[in-house]
């Protein structure tokens, strides 16, 4: 299940019934000085807003560095094999070198 249906489901409605004052932000750009955006302020919430007008969201921050989690099966080391400094000796990490110069030893 979705953490924002839950929330609705189980926490929303105990902060309502005990009138508990609930702010839902989120950041505006990239950037600390871009500050935050105000998305619900309210002492009865419904609805876990999980996007919105004017936010930045998780999902663009991951795109702009290119690091978008990958989604169903195996999960892929993201251990960067290529730092000769950390040749992974030291921490157990045997892994191959596949595409991107990452290994690809799967968990």
């Amino acid at each position: 299940m979705e953490t924002a249906y839950l929330v609705e489901q189980h926490i929303y409605p105990l902060l309502a019934k005990h009138g508990i004052r609930t702010v839902q932000v989120a950041r505006a750009g990239p950037r600390q000085k871009d500050g935050i955006v105000v998305l619900d302020d309210t002492t009865s919430p419904i609805l876990c807003l999980t996007s919105a007008p004017g936010a930045y969201r998780l999902s663009d921050e991951l795109l702009s560095v290119a690091t978008v989690p990958q989604l169903g099966g195996k999960r892929k080391c993201t251990v960067d094999c290529t730092n000769l400094e950390d040749s992974g000796a030291e921490s157990g990490h045997s892994g191959s070198l596949g595409a991107w110069g990452m290994c690809d030893r799967s968990y």
